[in-house]
């Protein structure tokens, strides 16, 4: 801003007229009782920081706006919104390096802050438009799946786990195990066929080396399995003991596909344990579905 310009008159250097040389001010009138004020027109560079003070009159009146800012304009400023009637003095455009500090409740480009918070390098050229990191309250991703896994638990050799916790952070766990147990009577028929209703068999005497097992869809008590025998899957775990003595068992992984033959299935196992001795014809056995 170009310092007034004024010319002395031949008596006693009064002043006689007051000008200003670069267009900074208006000045009205130029003799006289002289008003010079900022030309808002004009661009104004401010080399030391400025204190600006709403002081709205009313609360009818419209907010105080502050547009074109810039750090080659105005390196450093302070927007005082205490005198605010309507605490929403506005500030846009503010350029690189520019700092602003509000007092009282102020916007910028309709963000809002409270005393003491510190906004800088809110000019377009500076806002980063896509991912915001995580550490930054993001997801680090730009879409919804992307920042869904960025925030769940490594997933990678994860494939069929279901997310739970360790009491401190969420983690991968597997399905926890469900088992369905019913009651048949053992054939010591070693034949793969229909056992016949409420039974089941084995395709060897030895438990040890049974590699199916044969069991009818109907328990000894006449329930209906269908359903159950045809949900058995590869690496499931069938354990079989006997009723009255839980120590006689066999436990077998299942190895390949269930066969539905309508009234019974044919399961085929591997045997993992067993333990006590084989039961006789017709014992009353647990089969448990793991």
């Amino acid at each position: 801003m170009a310092h007034s310009a004024y010319v002395p008159s031949a008596a006693g250097g009064a002043v006689s007229s007051v000008a200003n040389a670069d267009g900074t001010l208006d000045v009205s009138p130029t003799t006289g009782a002289v008003v010079a004020a900022l030309d808002t027109a004009h661009p104004n560079v401010w080399t030391d920081s400025q204190i600006i003070r709403s002081g709205l009159a009313s609360a009818q009146s419209a907010p105080l706006t502050l547009s074109g800012l810039s750090a080659s304009n105005m390196p450093s400023y302070l927007l005082d919104c205490r005198n605010d009637p309507l605490n929403n003095a506005q500030v846009a455009n503010i350029g690189t390096d520019g700092s602003f500090n509000g007092e009282g409740d102020c916007s910028i480009n309709g963000m809002f802050w409270g005393n003491g918070q510190h906004i800088i390098n809110l000019d377009a050229g500076n806002i980063a438009l896509g991912a915001v990191a995580i550490i930054h309250g993001g997801t680090g991703a730009v879409s919804a799946s992307a920042g869904l896994n960025n925030l769940l638990p490594p997933q990678a050799g994860n494939a069929g786990m279901v997310l739970g916790t360790d009491g401190t952070n969420a983690v991968w766990q597997s399905m926890p195990a469900t088992s369905t147990e019913a009651e048949w009577s053992y054939s010591t028929n070693n034949t793969m066929a229909d056992p016949g209703s409420g039974n089941f068999r084995t395709n060897t005497t030895a438990w040890s080396t049974v590699t199916a097992l044969a069991v009818n869809r109907l328990t000894n008590n006449g329930v209906d399995r269908t359903n159950l025998l045809s949900a058995v899957q590869v690496n499931d775990t069938v354990l079989v003991n006997t009723k009255a003595n839980s120590s006689n068992f066999a436990r077998y992984k299942v190895s390949g596909a269930v066969v539905n033959n309508t009234t019974w299935f044919q399961v085929p196992v591997t045997q993992v344990a067993v333990g006590g001795t084989p039961p006789g014809n017709n014992t009353a056995c647990i089969l448990t579905f793991k």
